[in-house]
């Protein structure tokens, strides 16, 4: 059954993170409507102002979130693994956005315009968000798959730190602001293992004995699960750079059909999501705040006259999850929020 979408229906748990927080700004900016904001008892009780609204986050209670047909989770995984499937026992949708079902083949994880109707079809409401550069990076091939039918993939991410949370973004401050060049080791609260100020980490996650490190592993399984390519040929190297906000990717493409730059073009163009970029190069800072992912730096790769090379990058926080979350929910609610 599908509930219309109303104030007093929707709820996030998380909202003070930086993805909780666009998503809530998100929202707000689209619907107009004020959803009802749970969170820690550290964080009960505390206010949040955006864009005139004033909100207070409650103490989350399993009671009362229940009782919402559309409950957001901008979560660690801790709390995702322990509440997620008990809050998704009442009539309503679970959406998940800590990535702690993302290997649970009996979670749906969704980009709407990929695998939507599955997802609709599987009848759960219990549903995973993928990893944001999962979102950026296939948002960019599906329209050219439906129509060259994808071989095979090379992709090397350069991810902001904000895509490790507000820890991520206060090292890079902390260590910038050090009058010391360079650093030889991370700030005192940094979570990387390495100085991220004027420096790259080639490795994001823990590195397995085959040498791939763990984002990596997460890009490549969700890829071909959400596309279902459960074959397909893929390689994935994912670097962090010291940039606070914005994902960017390098991504090298083999098709089993033949095409030509324009019809390439032409296939990025129609995609309502996507902003192609003919002239100028995509930078992270030209798509903070953007909900489109920009492609640019089209060109035939010299491996293969099938293949491609091209450059995407996108507010991860903005398109590459909250998009991504409100997009899901507008699936089940069997609506577009605000008339989007």
């Amino acid at each position: 059954m599908h509930h219309p979408l109303s104030i007093e229906n929707v709820a996030i748990v998380g909202a003070t993170g930086t993805i909780g927080q666009t998503f809530l700004e998100l929202y707000l900016n689209t619907t107009g409507k004020i959803p009802t904001l749970y969170g820690s008892q550290r964080s009960a009780g505390r206010k949040i102002f955006i864009r005139g609204h004033e909100m207070e986050i409650l103490p989350f209670d399993e009671n009362m979130a229940r009782n919402h047909h559309y409950l957001l989770l901008f979560t660690g995984a801790n709390f995702s693994s322990v509440w997620a499937q008990k809050l998704a026992k009442n009539n309503g949708y679970v959406i998940d956005c800590s990535g702690f079902f993302r290997n649970a083949r009996n979670v749906p994880m969704v980009i709407p315009k990929i695998n939507g109707a599955a997802a609709l079809e599987s009848g759960k409401n219990l549903i995973c968000s993928p990893n944001c550069c999962t979102v950026l990076l296939l948002h960019s091939l599906w329209p050219l798959h439906g129509t060259l039918c994808l071989k095979k993939l090379f992709v090397s991410t350069y991810q902001s730190v904000s895509g490790s949370g507000k820890m991520g973004v206060a090292a890079l401050q902390e260590e910038l602001a050090q009058p010391s060049y360079p650093l030889l080791v991370p700030s005192m609260n940094s979570p990387y293992s390495y100085p991220i100020a004027h420096n790259v980490i080639g490795a994001i996650g823990a590195v397995n004995a085959g040498g791939h490190s763990e984002e990596e592993t997460n890009i490549r399984t969700e890829s071909r699960r959400i596309m279902g390519l459960a074959c397909l040929p893929m390689d994935v190297c994912c670097v962090r750079v010291p940039i606070a906000h914005g994902h960017s990717m390098a991504v090298g493409a083999f098709f089993k059909k033949n095409f030509s730059l324009e019809e390439i073009r032409e296939l990025f163009t129609q995609s309502s999501l996507l902003k192609f970029c003919e002239e100028t190069i995509p930078t992270p800072i030209q798509s903070l705040q953007s909900p489109l992912c920009s492609v640019g730096r089209l060109r035939r790769s010299f491996l293969h006259k099938r293949a491609i090379n091209f450059w995407i990058t996108a507010d991860q926080r903005l398109f590459g999850t909250a998009l991504n979350a409100f997009g899901i929910m507008e699936l089940f609610a069997g609506e577009k929020i605000g008339g989007t």
